[in-house]
């Protein structure tokens, strides 16, 4: 067998032994490797060496894999922003507390007013 991300087999792995199962690099000699939709080539290979027509399979890369160090700092971002969510939640609510123990105050002193008549 021999795979390429080219038709034209330049680059590939030359013929190799067949293999069930590659490990393949979709980005191999590119620049970088960003998502988009990627072709494999592949040829089979009789024992006395005759290819078989060309096989193709596309390939949708829908973005890399964030490194550990990456998903570290995305976790330790989702939690900042988790702690100042809460931090925004609870300053409304003690806002609401507040108010409502003004209302409280004021019925109260209500009542008060009302006792003394």
């Amino acid at each position: 067998m021999a795979l390429s991300n080219y038709a034209s087999f330049t680059p590939s792995t030359g013929q190799i032994p067949y293999q069930r199962t590659y490990q393949w690099d979709l980005c191999d000699a590119l620049p970088s490797c960003i998502p988009g939709t990627y072709t494999i080539f592949l040829k089979l290979y009789t024992s006395s060496g005759v290819s078989s027509p060309l096989i193709t399979q596309t390939i949708t890369l829908a973005g890399l894999i964030p490194s550990l160090e990456e998903q570290a700092l995305q976790r330790q971002q989702s939690r900042e922003q988790t702690i100042e969510q809460l931090k925004a939640l609870i300053f409304e609510v003690k806002k609401e507390i507040v108010r409502l123990l003004a209302e409280l105050i004021v019925v109260l002193r209500g009542e008060l007013v009302g006792l003394r008549r």
